[in-house]
């Protein structure tokens, strides 16, 4: 499922789930908020999800399901 998203949308996916803001998320990538909202709005596409939250909890899944 992650296959669907570009490398930065998957970096923003991780922000989300680690609870950041749209703000902060722009602040540590050095980019515009504006590019972050269009990726967060590319995610819930991509994947089929209504909001951050279910995009948050979807990335958590993951990352916790691919520790070794």
């Amino acid at each position: 499922m992650l296959k669907l998203l570009s490398p930065g949308e998957i970096i923003v996916l991780r922000f989300l789930a680690e609870g950041y803001s749209n703000s902060q998320i722009s602040d540590r990538l050095f980019v515009p908020v504006s590019k972050v909202k269009q990726d967060v709005k590319a995610i819930l596409n991509k994947l089929g999800l209504k909001n951050r939250i279910q995009a948050a909890a979807t990335a958590a899944l993951f990352m916790t399901n691919s520790k070794p």
